[in-house]
């Protein structure tokens, strides 16, 4: 009777040192097959721990991110196919902005859109809102900007513009009445700076590279910028080569000039000036890049009837000017048309503005405010 108990107690401490060799020789078994993936010892022992190494060794590759989220205690197990879609970058909040876009409901197509369009900082703005679902519709423009989002979202409860007007015009300013949030510009010297109804000129500035246009090509002392000038004159020589006169009537003007100019028609006119006179640092003027025309028998209020408005409205942009108030951009400008006001951004600039016949106000949130 004793035998037969020891026989058996023999065999149990056989039956379980087998299991525990297997048991071991399966563990050993894992630990190598994740170390052959690149996985470190500490996030092996924490994989084991979570008893997700039959999944890991199942997808058969290393994955940073799943190891970065595993070794900073932001492991989300229902997030794991996630963790292997998405390549790791070099950003502290990149785990923690993963698992909260996926845990607002975004898939995978939506968040790789928003990685690759949004900075970092962007994409903890977007968090604080909840799940936008057309939020691909923003961010095929890369002028999108999240911060803002509420203003594109109001502005569109009020009109029917497509996304790609939508987020210009709101850029521009368009959703806010003219001058009510305006901001005075940091780049007046740049010949494509804007100004507009939003964006002013500081009461100082005054361009450092004034000339005087040639008699030939103006009437007396009208001023443009060095640059602006050479391709005015230039214009209007090839104007006159087809028997055309372009001249220049009216060039750089003052802060000060502008404003007594502007309360002059203030007072004679206070419900419509604004509709054709700039207040003053919104001048185009002041840049010394804009220019009035007119020829030598017809004032400039009478340029847009002329062949001469015809060959400008065709030739303009080749010497680096655009007609910048025009019909139909006056919802845009704020201002009636006025065939007579050129202003220089460049024959490149010029060329788009042209060929797609949009407004510099478009072009430039488009391609130049955030592009630095």
């Amino acid at each position: 009777m004793k035998k037969r108990k020891v026989k058996r107690t023999v065999s149990l401490v056989i039956v379980l040192f087998i299991l525990l060799l297997v048991v071991n020789i399966l563990t050993d078994s894992t630990s190598k097959k994740l170390k052959k993936l690149k996985y470190q010892d500490k996030t092996i022992s924490v994989i084991k721990d979570l008893k997700i190494q039959d999944v890991v060794i199942k997808n058969n590759k290393y994955s940073k991110t799943l190891e970065e989220a595993i070794l900073n205690n932001q492991f989300y197990q229902e997030n794991i196919d996630f963790y292997y879609e998405f390549e790791y970058r070099n950003d502290d909040k990149f785990i923690n902005h993963l698992n909260s876009l996926i845990k607002l409901g975004y898939n995978k197509m939506q968040i790789t859109e928003i990685f690759d369009s949004m900075s970092s900082d962007d994409i903890e703005v977007l968090l604080k809102y909840n799940y936008i679902s057309n939020i691909s519709d923003y961010l095929k423009y890369s002028y999108f900007n999240i911060n803002y989002l509420d203003r594109y979202i109001e502005y569109e409860k009020s009109t029917s513009y497509d996304k790609e007007k939508l987020i210009t015009y709101v850029n521009i300013g368009l959703d806010k009445d003219f001058y009510s949030d305006y901001k005075i510009v940091d780049n007046p010297s740049s010949n494509l700076v804007l100004v507009n109804k939003y964006n002013l000129l500081p009461s100082d500035y005054v361009p450092s590279d004034l000339v005087t246009l040639s008699n030939s090509y103006s009437l007396v002392n009208v001023k443009m910028t060095s640059e602006a000038a050479l391709n005015f004159e230039q214009l209007s020589s090839d104007a006159s080569v087809v028997g055309l006169s372009i001249l220049g009537m009216s060039g750089y003007r003052s802060y000060d000039y502008q404003k007594n100019l502007y309360e002059r028609y203030k007072e004679n006119d206070p419900d419509k000036v604004d509709t054709y006179s700039a207040r003053p640092g919104a001048s185009e003027h002041q840049t010394g890049l804009a220019l009035d025309v007119e020829t030598k028998t017809t004032i400039y209020t009478d340029f847009g009837k002329t062949n001469e408005y015809k060959w400008l409205k065709q030739n303009a942009h080749k010497y680096g000017f655009i007609i910048r108030y025009t019909h139909e951009n006056t919802h845009i400008t704020g201002y009636k048309q006025e065939e007579w006001h050129i202003r220089y951004v460049g024959v490149d600039v010029a060329t788009y503005i042209y060929e797609n016949n949009i407004t510099f106000d478009e072009y430039y949130v488009r391609f130049i405010e955030n592009s630095n």
